[in-house]
């Protein structure tokens, strides 16, 4: 059995202060190009577990150019771009050099799933041309990631 398979990225996701010294966790991940550094955002979770602060989430990002970032939202970050708001991506992800962003949508994540509109996050989305978005595909964001006719031949390209 032979498989051909080319890695894009490879992806850490869940860096925090534990890692200690971002600058050399910065230099690490700036000697690999496919090495891509995940940091979770979820307001109200910052400094515990996985969710560092922004204080050294920062520090991180003005270590090196060469490193890739990729946002994680949950919770209220999340809800915010589900409900067509991205200004924290515009006004503090891209400006620190993140190029991808998650859309952690479930309620284990803190998200508020009652109502996931494909169409509404396509549009928020279509506001970040720069910013490739993941969205997170399970049973519970089928409604956001499977292809319907009415919109198969609208969805962003950067999603």
């Amino acid at each position: 059995l032979s498989c051909n398979m080319s890695l894009r990225i490879v992806g850490f996701c869940g860096v925090d202060e534990t890692a200690g010294d971002p600058g050399l966790l910065a230099t690490i991940a700036s000697r690999w190009s496919r090495i891509e550094l995940g940091v979770l955002f979820r307001p109200g979770f910052e400094g515990k577990k996985r969710y560092p602060r922004m204080e050294w989430v920062e520090k991180l990002c003005t270590q090196h150019q060469k490193i890739q970032l990729c946002a994680h939202l949950c919770g209220s970050a999340v809800d915010a771009v589900l409900n067509g708001d991205v200004s924290f991506i515009k006004e503090t992800l891209i400006p620190l050099g993140f190029r991808r962003v998650q859309l952690n949508a479930t309620k284990r994540n803190g998200c508020e799933t009652k109502e996931l509109e494909q169409a509404q996050v396509f549009e928020a989305c279509r506001a970040i041309p720069t910013v490739e978005i993941i969205i997170q595909a399970n049973d519970e964001t089928e409604s956001l990631w499977k292809k319907k006719e009415d919109t198969v031949n609208n969805i962003p390209q950067n999603v």
